[in-house]
């Protein structure tokens, strides 16, 4: 018995056509396993990539010493605040600026950013004296990004933070 079209015979053709099946359904799903699992690695190299780069933040954000004077001139307010060092403000406005480009690249949630660093800017949206000594700050295109940082998180906080007797908790922080 010879298959009529190739010449083969049909006892050596059904166990070939099997096994090539066999074959192609076992290549199959490797390839699968082998892209999923490509795809989960992919998905922990980026996540591990989003802390590094947090970490490099939260480092810049402890150890500078015009941030670190800055913030405590920000919750002291009044005189302190106003006649703070105007390039030393800018260069506060820069940092938050760099923290809103993560934030619109993926790169850091707007809820993380809000949490970890958005009591400074909520503090900077709102005072006067903040800006008292940067001229038209608020409406130059160069802070364009740093204002809309702080509209982000001031909407952030305004409706994901519960006041209970002096004490915040972040209702719906996602990592």
């Amino acid at each position: 018995m010879i298959q009529a079209s190739i010449g083969i015979p049909t006892t050596v053709a059904t166990p070939l056509g099997i096994a090539v099946a066999v074959t192609g359904g076992v290549s199959m799903v490797v390839a699968v396993a082998t892209l999923v699992k490509a795809v989960m690695e992919y998905r922990l190299q980026n996540s591990l990539k989003r802390f590094e780069k947090y970490q490099e933040v939260n480092k810049v954000y402890q150890e500078s010493s015009t941030l670190t004077s800055l913030r405590d001139a920000l919750e002291a307010g009044g005189r302190e605040l106003a006649d703070f060092d105007p390039l030393e403000k800018l260069k506060f406005m820069s940092f938050y600026q760099d923290i809103a480009m993560m934030c619109q690249s993926g790169l850091m949630r707007i809820e993380v950013a809000a949490y970890l660093f958005g009591f400074d800017t909520r503090i900077a949206s709102t005072s006067k004296e903040f800006v008292s000594n940067l001229g038209d700050v608020r409406n130059d295109p160069n802070w364009i990004l740093f204002w809309a940082f702080c509209e982000r998180t001031n909407h952030y906080w305004n409706t994901h933070v519960v006041s209970d007797k002096g004490t915040s908790l972040v209702s719906k922080l996602k990592f």
